[in-house]
Parts: C-alpha cells; sequence; structure tokens
C-alpha cells in the first residue's frame, strides 16, 4: 500500500521484461552449459559448497532463475532440481528435455520428498524455488509486512538429509551477463 501507482506499474513492467528475456534466452541453456557459461555467468561463492556435495539450494524467480540450475551443473554439481510440471503438455515436454539437456535432473513438485532425501543423502546438489505461495506444508510468515505462506519443504527435506540449505541467485548485470551468487549455509534454528 505504500507504493504509487507508478510505482507498481513500473515493477509490473519490470517483472514482464524480465520474463521475456528468461523466454528468450532460454533456448540457449544446452550450448551455453556445454560451454560452461563461460562470458555468460561470473560465480561467487562455489567454494561455499560442501565438497562432498549434499545440500538445498534455495532462490526464487528474479534474474533468470532457468539458468541457475544449469549454470551450476556446467561446474560438475550433480545437481537436481525440483519442478512444477507445466500444465501444457507439449510445452513441459519442451522445457523439461531443456532442462535435462543442459545436465539438471527435474523432480516433479508432488511427491518430489523420497526422490529428494535420496539424492541429498547421496551427495546431489537440490535446487528449488521457493518464492511461490504453497498450497500445504507451509509456515506463516510476514513478506513486505503482509501475512503470507512460505514453504516448509526444503528445510525439512535439509534436516532429515543432514544437508546445510544455502540461498543461490542468479543476477542480470547492467551488461546483460549474470552474477550466481551462493551464500554461507543458512543458520537452521
Amino acid at each position: 500500500d505504500a507504493l504509487s501507482r507508478e510505482d507498481k506499474l513500473r515493477i509490473l513492467r519490470g517483472a514482464v521484461r524480465n520474463v521475456a528475456i528468461v523466454a528468450a534466452e532460454f533456448s540457449h541453456q544446452p550450448r551455453l552449459f556445454r560451454r560452461g557459461f563461460a562470458g555468460q555467468v561470473r560465480f561467487e561463492g562455489l567454494e561455499r559448497l560442501p565438497a562432498e556435495g549434499g545440500c538445498v539450494l534455495v532462490g526464487g524467480h528474479l534474474g533468470n532463475w532457468e539458468w541457475m540450475a544449469p549454470a551450476l551443473a556446467s561446474q560438475g554439481l550433480r545437481l537436481a532440481g525440483v519442478v512444477r510440471p507445466l500444465d501444457a503438455p507439449a510445452l513441459n515436454r519442451f522445457v523439461d528435455g531443456t532442462r535435462r539437456g543442459a545436465g539438471v535432473t527435474t523432480i516433479p513438485k508432488t511427491a518430489a520428498g523420497p526422490v529428494l532425501l535420496r539424492l541429498l543423502k547421496e551427495g546431489w546438489f537440490a535446487g528449488l524455488l521457493i518464492d511461490q505461495s504453497p498450497r500445504n506444508s507451509a509456515a506463516p510468515v510476514q513478506f513486505f509486512g503482509a501475512p503470507c505462506w512460505a514453504t516448509i519443504g526444503p528445510v525439512m527435506a535439509a534436516v532429515r538429509a543432514k544437508t546445510p540449505v544455502l540461498l543461490c541467485t542468479l543476477i542480470r548485470e547492467a551488461d546483460g551477463t549474470y552474477r550466481l551468487r551462493i551464500t554461507d549455509p543458512v543458520e537452521l534454528t
């Protein structure tokens, strides 16, 4: 409520522009994966990842979220992403095939728990985008001062698999390249 109509429209236009850029860049994933995303993605914090693997990486739908997992997989990580299959079957086959072609194992969101736990215990890195309102398995939180629900799935998986949780972002720079940043492990209390 603190934003003006103009500010809200500016944010909306920026979000729509970003989705269009992500869609245009999506088809380049397999080629960039083979090149290790050289020249397109600058990596910060890879040294924070556990050397033995087994880690939950959480992020959100900002920058180019579709390049996060393949960019990490291009660095030699065994990476699985939990995904919500798209409603259009033909589009879902294309998107899933592109993700897999860029080195990412995809796990459908429904009933992902057992598969996710097994992979984490086997030393895989698991990526989950956590900025959508969950329908269940959620905890009440405040987001920009408003009440909403936040998923507890990634934390539950990490606790059960005894792995850390790290935040991962892939932000577009002014020159059109990206900076992939991994934080220190999140303290779970």
